[in-house]
């Protein structure tokens, strides 16, 4: 059953099953705690690349480094995926339980260089194949013997190590649990005085399953729970309000007491980092889809997906870029909806594709969605009782009373069989206690958003789940004021007051509000002694904003005399797809005299994703005196199955060490065959150190047990070269010595 509701239950569930059409999704980690200078060797220049989860179009086509969902079993038992609402973080909590169960598999994909080399191998007889395999695996031996020796281990020890390493369980050893907290109910009258906090979780359970399930399943979870074996899946946390997320949050802290020895993922808002982590949670980011993922699931919706028009050439195009300033299910609206220009549009034509009567129902969706909006779920009860108020009140007379009986029959059945033909048109979610909501965020705040006021809006600022809401009032209301009452509050470092309407932005055309607080955020950005995170902030929610007038903005910024400008507005470039400004990235990354500017000219052109930008980038790997360019460019051509790949194989043959060297990080990145057996072969032949070193640190990257799984920061007390420093500072008196 579970494997049946994750193949249904997300956007396209209409069209075609997960499984399908699911592109393996990423998390991205922290990056490695800072550390002395070390020549550079052990961090990816892609950290330098700013991420905002909040308005992740900035660093979304960036060859950023991630973990798969394997490796979201490894490390850290307890796991917060974070997530904006509609970035797709319920579907890859489903893909992670779809894995678990061997449903879905990612293999690492066929490439040019590997098929030719497979060709080579075809050509060669059986016995010098052999040969060639057994050549391959005592290089790789090899390798790590001569590695070993240089970590002053044998090789036994570290392989015992590697082994030791790899007996945590992994996901699909364990029984994955699916809940959305929706349906945790924390105050049922089910309960006693005194529960155990898996008792709300297995109700959850037993709700979502047939009742011959639901009553078998309750000894099954309690045991699996006891024994450490289950995978607890939970979705929702964004979709609460405040007082129901403080409420579960309290709930999930005393249930990860009592059974932490389960592995637990949950999904969280994209600000959610702080209140996760304090309650024991390691997190991680949803990695946006880049052009890739893109084009990938645009090639499987062709071959898998019914009812869906998968666009091709031109249009193809044009959907891949402008999907770049949107959110996951936004774009997947737009695609969807070809013919559609605003979100509105785009959710009434989607509406309408799950639902062909929409125009009739409008009104009654409209008032479910209002009920949400107020009391957190639509209520069956609270239905009922509002159409039996709307007619004549009963009397004692015995006849009028039963009368009175049968009409409440009547109505329950009315409003249920209303209900139920929106359940099936996925439209609403039955909940527990006889609750249901929207299936999909968008949907609410499209109908709740009808009669909303600016002044109700005011009122509810602060509220996740009006979020999209107000969103969607955009297009029904000029909502000045509202933003005039944001830009007077007191100022906040993290501008959240002032970026909320940045979220608002997309979803209206002509408001007074739009032009003066587009201005507002670029002059923000561009001043003088901004904050670089702040700047970054900025950026990124200019350009989700859908406005074409950033472009110019970001234009004039990477003329400006700050550097941090620079390579901000190089990089905001990238991210649209300026191609009108590839001479002007060309220019920065060759001519400009601050060597994180050209890193991020390089990391932009890596973006742009056309053949003369690749061609540039491909020529800085070969050429450029800046060896973070050169890595940077090695890094983000390793993301290029066709231009890249030839690259990197080629820099590995370049007579200049460096070029060679450079070309070990993009290597680096992969995992195909032939890129690890270049790489034992580069370190057994190679007669530079420098080269062989960087082989070194690729392969500690990979095999290392810190850099596999999630981790959390280590505590100050464990990290030696601090503990060393702030020994050394005290002594000198250059900080306090307060470490009582």
């Amino acid at each position: 059953q579970l494997i049946q509701f994750c193949q249904r239950d997300h956007l396209l569930g209409f069209a075609a099953s997960l499984a399908d059409i699911l592109v393996e999704p990423r998390f991205l980690h922290a990056a490695p705690l800072i550390a002395p200078a070390d020549e550079n060797l052990t961090k990816s220049i892609m950290y330098s690349v700013p991420i905002v989860p909040e308005f992740p179009a900035l660093h979304a086509p960036q060859h950023l480094m991630s973990h798969s969902i394997e490796e979201l079993g490894m490390g850290d038992k307890h796991i917060a995926i974070l997530g904006a609402t509609g970035s797709g973080i319920s579907t890859a909590l489903q893909a992670i339980a779809l894995w678990s169960l061997n449903q879905v598999n990612f293999p690492i994909p066929n490439d040019e260089i590997q098929e030719r080399l497979n060709a080579a191998d075809k050509q060669l007889r059986p016995e010098d194949r052999a040969e060639r395999v057994r050549e391959n695996v005592l290089m790789a031996q090899q390798t790590r013997e001569n590695m070993s020796i240089s970590e002053g281990k044998s090789y036994v020890e570290v392989m015992k190590d590697e082994e030791g390493n790899k007996v945590r369980p992994t996901l699909r050893v364990l029984a994955p649990l699916y809940i959305h907290l929706d349906d945790l109910l924390l105050d049922s009258p089910e309960y006693g005085r005194i529960i155990d906090p898996a008792e709300p979780f297995v109700r959850a359970l037993q709700s979502q399953v047939s009742y011959i399930t639901a009553q078998t399943l309750a000894p099954s979870i309690y045991r699996l729970l006891e024994q450490g074996r289950a995978l607890v899946l939970m979705d929702g946390l964004s979709a609460q309000s405040l007082g129901d997320r403080t409420a579960k949050l309290a709930w999930l802290k005393a249930f990860v007491s009592q059974y932490g020895d389960n592995r637990i993922i949950v999904t969280a808002p994209p600000a959610g980092a702080f209140e996760m982590q304090t309650i024991g949670f390691s997190t991680v980011h949803l990695k946006a889809w880049d052009e890739t993922d893109k084009t990938t699931f645009l090639d499987k919706l062709a071959q898998y997906a019914s009812r869906i028009t998968v666009p091709v050439g031109d249009t193809r195009l044009q959907w891949l870029k402008h999907s770049r300033r949107l959110l996951l299910r936004d774009s997947i609206f737009q695609l969807v909806t070809l013919n559609t220009t605003t979100p509105v549009e785009a959710v009434t034509a989607f509406l309408s594709t799950l639902f062909p009567t929409l125009e009739a129902q409008t009104a009654n969706l409209q008032r479910l969605a209002t009920m949400q909006a107020l009391q957190d779920s639509i209520s069956l009860e609270k239905l009922v009782e509002d159409a039996l108020a709307k007619q004549k009140a009963p009397t004692t007379d015995t006849d009028e009373g039963n009368a009175q009986k049968q009409r409440r029959i009547q109505i329950v059945r009315q409003q249920k069989a209303l209900l139920d033909q929106f359940v099936k048109a996925r439209i609403l979610v039955r909940r527990r206690a006889s609750r249901y909501t929207f299936a999909n965020a968008a949907y609410f705040g499209f109908f709740a958003s009808a009669n909303v006021t600016p002044d109700e809006i005011t009122k509810h600022l602060d509220n996740p789940m009006w979020d999209t809401v107000i969103q969607f009032a955009n297009d029904k209301h000029d909502l000045e004021s509202v933003v005039a009452t944001l830009l007077n509050a007191p100022p906040d470092i993290d501008l959240r007051k002032i970026l909320k309407p940045a979220d608002w932005l997309p979803y209206t055309q002509s408001a007074s509000w739009k032009a003066p607080y587009l201005r507002l955020l670029a002059t923000l950005m561009l001043a003088p002694h901004q904050y670089a995170a702040t700047r970054e902030l900025l950026a990124a929610a200019l350009i989700m904003s859908q406005d074409d007038s950033v472009l110019n903005v970001f234009r004039k910024m990477i003329q400006n005399p700050n550097a941090d400008c620079r390579k901000i507005g190089a990089l905001s470039l990238g991210a649209l797809k300026d191609t009108d400004a590839l001479p002007h990235l060309v220019r920065l990354l060759n001519d400009d005299s601050d060597g994180a500017v050209q890193v991020g000219a390089a990391l932009a052109l890596a973006a742009l994703n056309t053949e003369p930008s690749l061609n540039a980038l491909i020529a800085a790997l070969n050429n450029h005196p800046n060896r973070d360019v050169q890595r940077a460019a090695s890094e983000a051509l390793s993301r290029f199955p066709t231009l890249g790949y030839a690259a990197l194989f080629d820099g590995m043959k370049s007579k200049e060490p460096m070029v060679r060297r450079a070309s070990i990080w993009g290597l680096g990145r992969l995992r195909t065959d032939w890129a690890i057996i270049t790489l034992n072969e580069s370190y057994l032949t190679d007669g530079e150190w420098f080269v062989q070193s960087a082989v070194v640190q690729v392969y500690m990257d990979v095999y290392e047990e810190g850099a596999l799984g999630i981790h959390h920061y280590p505590a100050t007390k464990d990290v030696e070269w601090l503990q060393k420093w702030t020994t050394k500072a005290i002594r000198e008196q250059t900080i306090p010595n307060n470490r009582e």
